[in-house]
């Protein structure tokens, strides 16, 4: 019997986990589901003890740690693999007792906000004439910055906009009943100006109908297919070198979010527009409640105190009075 076998009977494992990935709606959490349980099944069998128990995804968290992954990456990945023992379970293929036992390995706590990176408005609006507008490629990808940082979308929800969505409403366009995270319907405004960049691209490629996105190939023949949210990705990608190299897609939403709300957008209306379940989410995603221009640190030292004394004299750093400073 092979080590595999001590995990998940072989014939049945691609049926498992068919069954712990159905029902995921989101195509990012599905793929990154996918890959945590490959990893999982593909790693268990080399283990001194490959049984499916409590014992061997203690370990495999262990695993993860020593490779210093993110506490949220190693949530998602034991996630997976809860969902995988909850489907097994559920489908006789694993005792219940073991499978309630490996629903109490939990994860990391991860406190805290995640700083995560910004645009201001002028590196935005550099990023946003990157693409050359006279070729068509150069088109699409303006429409596509124009969106992720104008509207704040997320690249999942660019690449699934179709043309049927957008609608004037109250004298201005709207990407309407859009499904975004968690399946949550909601409404995006576009500003004139990405709208602008969006027509350019439609009426450059002919486009009425059906996908707004569409790759593009070698012989700039548009395809009927929508692109993907990696495409999203790679795009973005190619153009923000001459920027920021850091920026990923995702800082162009954060980017929307920031600086609407430091020009006095309203966090209720934000809050919608973004998708977010509650405004503490939106609150949190745009840091509104640490103030980085009047900063506390900026407080302290104002009085014209002298300084403990830190020059270096011949290369050696000076010494402080020895005096014992007396404690109140």
């Amino acid at each position: 019997m092979s080590a595999i076998v001590k995990v998940f009977p072989i014939e049945l494992r691609e049926r498992l986990v068919r069954l712990a990935l159905d029902g995921l709606s989101s195509q990012s959490t599905l793929r990154a589901y996918s890959a945590a349980i490959d990893e999982f099944l593909t790693w268990a069998p080399y283990q001194p003890t490959p049984e499916f128990s409590k014992a061997l995804v203690q370990q495999y968290k262990s695993m993860l740690i020593e490779k210093e992954l993110a506490p949220s990456t190693i949530n998602q990945r034991l996630a997976a693999v809860r969902r995988l023992t909850t489907e097994a379970a559920d489908n006789g293929l694993l005792d219940p007792a073991v499978a309630a036992a490996i629903a109490r390995v939990h994860g990391l706590k991860c406190s805290g906000v995640r700083l995560g990176n910004w645009l201001d408005e002028q590196h935005a609006a550099a990023l946003l004439i990157t693409p050359a507008g006279d070729s068509l490629r150069g088109k699409r990808d303006r429409a596509v910055l124009a969106l992720l940082f104008g509207a704040g979308m997320r690249r999942s929800e660019v690449a699934g906009v179709v043309a049927e969505k957008l609608r004037v409403i109250e004298e201005r366009w709207v990407i309407a009943d859009l499904t975004g995270k968690g399946r949550r319907i909601r409404s995006v405004p576009v500003p004139t100006w990405a709208m602008a960049a969006l027509n350019n691209w439609l009426d450059a490629a002919g486009i009425t109908a059906g996908p707004i996105f569409r790759p593009i190939d070698k012989t700039g023949r548009v395809c009927n297919r929508a692109l993907g949210a990696q495409t999203i990705y790679n795009i973005v990608r190619q153009h923000v070198p001459l920027v920021d190299p850091a920026v990923r897609p995702h800082d162009l939403r954060r980017s929307f979010a920031r600086i609407a709300f430091e020009n006095h957008a309203a966090i209720e209306q934000l809050s919608i527009t973004l998708g977010h379940a509650s405004i503490s989410t939106t609150e949190r995603y745009i840091g509104a409640k640490q103030n980085f221009r009047l900063a506390p640190c900026d407080l302290v030292m104002r009085t014209g105190a002298t300084l403990p004394p830190t020059a270096t004299v011949s290369g050696e750093v000076a010494q402080a009075d020895p005096t014992p400073v007396r404690e109140s």
